[in-house]
């Protein structure tokens, strides 16, 4: 049995999720273990420290939960987000070395698309083919077997700050772990909550955290553009806490316990007490006047986020709409808003139990740790495939050769 581990370094909390992966090669959820995060912000990592003492904390939680001894997880798959997070395409052609298309010559392609220079200080994250083309057919899904003289492939690269991706490495080190894989967080999220329809017609995932919102669209199947805008639940948080004048903490409860962002939704009698700051005397006020700054703070979001699309000319695109995922789409009404601001179709994303995934982790804010686990799943899968076309092809290579085969390995390893 396989177990492997995931872990969603968030600004406001850690969360490290166990699978196993099932004789069927399904992975299967067995534990969850979280702490709060206070070494991050924005998605970055600004206190080394904090950071490490809520990962050993975290992965003590899915040890325990998942009932097996503590210190067994040795390697996890992080994800990463932030701000320096770049996307940008790229073409890549070589000529076909037999007269079929071979697996080399995908990666011969691959390899040409991707052999441009990155910005100084910057770090390949992803390099995610889209469409090929094989002499003038274009538009190719799969071109293995396919006959002709030259292949192309466009691809999309992902790049992020190195001293980013390193500081989460140096974090996981210290915990004495291996990182298995290094995860675009928006990958991670679409690969829990989108379905195959939606990426083929066109769909935009959503990711609203605590420090930044994360945006992934797929069209024809493969990503086409990542993004990232620098406001998400903590802007929402501080203008309640500055708007209603009670502290961060308190603010934060109320915001989950009670806020709302389609306003017209809220009851005129519906009161919300709030606690006063420096010892002063708490007071109700109209739950509405609390709706009334969260609509304010997503309707911003959502105008931003309309501005990158229509920049990048993506909002005609969409389908299939738009998926909200992450902690802050779990608020009541951002759903509705967001159909009435975009006017196209929008749910809310979240992990279904198809991945063995518990009632309690039903929840937009596991989008990003379920999708590492199957993102690991995917990975290993594919290696073991690989593995058994090796496998065949040697056990073939011996058959024709017989006892000369192992005359030939024993030179050959001379």
């Amino acid at each position: 049995m396989t177990v492997i581990t995931s872990l969603d370094i968030g600004t406001h909390k850690i969360v490290a999720i166990m699978g196993r992966m099932r004789a069927d090669a399904e992975v299967e959820i067995i534990g969850v273990g979280h702490h709060d995060s206070t070494g991050l912000k924005r998605g970055e990592v600004v206190d080394i420290d904090a950071t490490v003492d809520a990962i050993r904390s975290a992965i003590r939680g899915v040890e325990y939960a998942s009932g097996i001894d503590s210190g067994s997880v040795s390697g996890v798959t992080v994800g990463i987000a932030g701000s320096h997070i770049r996307c940008m395409h790229a073409d890549g052609k070589v000529k076909i070395a037999g007269k079929e298309v071979s697996a080399n010559d995908i990666a011969s392609a691959i390899d040409t698309a991707s052999a441009i220079d990155i910005g100084l200080g910057e770090r390949m994250l992803h390099v995610l083919p889209r469409t090929f083309t094989v002499d003038r057919a274009t538009g190719v899904t799969q071109p293995i077997g396919m006959y002709g003289k030259q292949l192309g492939v466009g691809v999309l690269l992902v790049n992020c700050a190195d001293a980013a991706a390193s500081n989460i490495e140096k974090c996981v080190y210290s915990c004495e772990m291996k990182v298995d894989a290094l995860v675009l967080e928006q990958i991670a999220s679409s690969r829990a909550v989108l379905d195959n329809d939606e990426k083929a017609l066109g769909v935009c995932v959503v990711d609203i955290g605590g420090g930044t919102t994360d945006i992934a669209v797929y069209l024809d199947g493969a990503l086409e553009y990542v993004g990232v805008i620098p406001i998400a639940g903590d802007q929402m948080t501080r203008d309640i806490a500055h708007a209603l004048q009670t502290p961060l903490r308190v603010a934060q409860d109320i915001k989950e316990r009670y806020g709302c962002a389609y306003a017209s939704d809220v009851g005129g009698h519906e009161r919300v007490y709030v606690e006063g700051v420096g010892g002063r005397i708490g007071r109700e006020i109209p739950r509405q006047s609390l709706a009334d700054v969260v609509q304010a703070r997503y309707t911003e979001l959502f105008v931003l986020i309309r501005e990158q699309l229509a920049a990048e000319g993506l909002l005609g695109s969409l389908s299939a709409g738009l998926v909200l995922t992450g902690g802050s789409a779990s608020m009541e009404g951002c759903v509705k808003l967001a159909e009435e601001h975009f006017q196209m179709a929008v749910r809310r994303g979240i992990p279904t139990q198809k991945y063995g995934v518990r009632a309690m982790m039903q929840d937009p804010k596991y989008s990003t740790g379920v999708g590492l686990l199957l993102h690991r799943a995917d990975a290993i899968r594919a290696a073991r495939a690989q593995a058994q076309v090796q496998n065949r092809f040697f056990a073939r290579i011996a058959r024709l050769f017989g006892s000369g085969a192992r005359k030939t390995a024993v030179v050959s390893g001379y």
